[in-house]
């Protein structure tokens, strides 16, 4: 584990489809001065927003900022976890194919409703803790297919740790703010860049005179890393604008589409395969990530339904 941690940052270099911790947090800190603008490539969310409903629906600057007050400090843990996130979305690749992460990131409504129980007093549902039980049985069939213990397996682990961070972020943000509309999701999504542009160079410091990954400007590959930082941009702007136009269980649903493209990539560009474990793997985290898509009414009518079938079943036996 030493030693990959120590060769990291070289296989960053020499492969440009596989990052270290330290650039991708580097990178961060480089997308935030492109340009001489002090702010991340994400905190061009809310104007990007707030244009659109000015041209599209008329709406004038003052309409679009209403936004409750909410404190800096209550954000800086959003602002924590969306570091994570990159991290451990990225940092997984060298040691696992894509197509997988995307796949056990489909988990991320299970790890949701796990926590949304416990913290959010959300009602515990039979159907949907069916859910969970196929969401983790999919995450452990991708960690036996790669073999416990190996590299390959520190990815599926990393992946978990992506996926879970991902499922805090969403669940925090909920019990920090509560509900908020569109342009306001926006506005604090801005918000939180700025705070990952004023303490995200923080780490990098930290990596280099620790000596535990050293960094050399010059020999980022920084055009794929900008490539990258452009889609994540635009991924955020339309996961917003798209909840706002559309339904949220639309957006979801691009986190299946993502696992086939990305296992026809694999396939053409890296020669990876996807094994037959790892497609009932996929299956599985599918199924539960759909039946988690069910409104919370209807699964709780499927499940009382399913209850009296077995209870009926148990007391004719």
């Amino acid at each position: 584990m030493e030693n990959c941690t120590e060769n990291s940052y070289e296989i960053a270099i020499e492969s440009q489809d596989k990052v270290s911790i330290g650039t991708i947090i580097l990178a961060l800190v480089y997308r935030s001065n492109v340009a001489g603008i002090a702010a991340s490539t994400t905190s061009l969310t809310f104007p990007i927003h707030a244009l659109v409903l000015m041209i599209f629906k008329g709406e004038t600057l003052r309409q679009i900022y209403k936004l409750k007050k909410i404190f800096w400090l209550r954000l800086l843990p959003l602002a924590i976890l969306t570091n994570l996130i990159v991290a451990f979305t990225y940092y997984p690749l060298n040691f696992t194919a894509p197509t997988d992460i995307t796949a056990i990131f489909s988990s991320v409504l299970s790890m949701v409703y796990i926590l949304s129980v416990l913290f959010l007093k959300e009602p515990f549902v039979l159907l949907r803790a069916l859910a969970v039980c196929l969401s983790t049985t999919g995450v452990v069939l991708f960690a036996f297919d790669d073999g416990f213990g190996s590299f390959a397996t520190l990815g599926v682990i990393l992946s978990v740790f992506f996926t879970l961070t991902a499922a805090c972020f969403r669940v925090y943000e909920k019990y920090s703010i509560g509900d908020a509309s569109p342009i306001q999701a926006s506005m604090l999504l801005t918000i939180i860049s700025i705070i990952n542009f004023l303490l995200g160079w923080i780490p990098v410091v930290i990596f280099h005179y620790t000596g535990f990954e050293k960094l050399t400007w010059s020999d980022i590959p920084w055009e794929p890393l900008m490539i990258t930082n452009l889609f994540n941009m635009l991924h955020s702007c339309f996961v917003v604008i798209g909840v706002a136009v559309t339904y949220p269980v639309f957006i979801s649903l691009g986190s299946l589409f993502g696992i086939p493209i990305n296992a026809v990539i694999d396939a053409i560009f890296r020669n990876e395969s996807f094994s037959a474990l790892k497609i009932v793997s996929t299956l599985l985290l599918a199924v539960g990530f759909l039946i988690l898509l069910i409104p919370l009414e209807k699964a709780k009518s499927i499940s009382r339904t399913v209850v009296k079938l077995l209870t009926c079943r148990h007391g004719k036996a």
